[in-house]
């Protein structure tokens, strides 16, 4: 997450913004920019402390393609919208961990085990607020 040289949040309700925005971010995908020019030219910082540690998978060595990820939790700051199709990203759904697993045991919701874990664990969480609590997320963060 972003945050100004002061440690307030960009503001990205102004369309313009958000346009040049856009424009950097496809530069960034087209390798003509970099990820540190782009926060330069913006005056913008990265805010890693508003991301909590939750998880770590490695796959298995007897398995052809492997992976080491980690999860993260963060709130998504106010007026930030996430991209609903990207480069990365090709369909997007919010949806409740619960909600998630249901559909995959349905057999119509693929989802990769380390995924199904961690929406496993989420959905022993009865709120968003207990979530965060629980992790010790949201130091001076307003959830809106």
């Amino acid at each position: 997450m972003c945050v100004t040289e002061s440690g307030g949040e960009p503001d990205v309700a102004n369309d313009a913004t958000m346009r040049r925005i856009e424009q950097k971010r496809q530069e960034i995908v087209e390798k003509q920019l970099g990820f540190g020019a782009f926060l330069e030219s913006e005056n913008l910082y990265c805010d890693l402390s508003r991301a909590v540690y939750f998880d770590h998978w490695v796959t298995p060595e007897i398995y052809s393609m492997r992976f080491d990820t980690r999860f993260y939790v963060a709130a998504l700051p106010l007026r930030q919208v996430p991209l609903a199709h990207s480069e990365e990203v090709t369909h997007c759904l919010w949806i409740k961990p619960a909600a998630a697993l249901a559909r995959m045991d349905r057999h119509d919701f693929p989802i990769l085990p380390p995924t199904t874990t961690v929406l496993q664990d989420f959905s022993r969480f009865p709120s968003w607020e207990r979530l965060c609590a629980e992790l010790k997320l949201g130091r001076g963060l307003n959830f809106g």
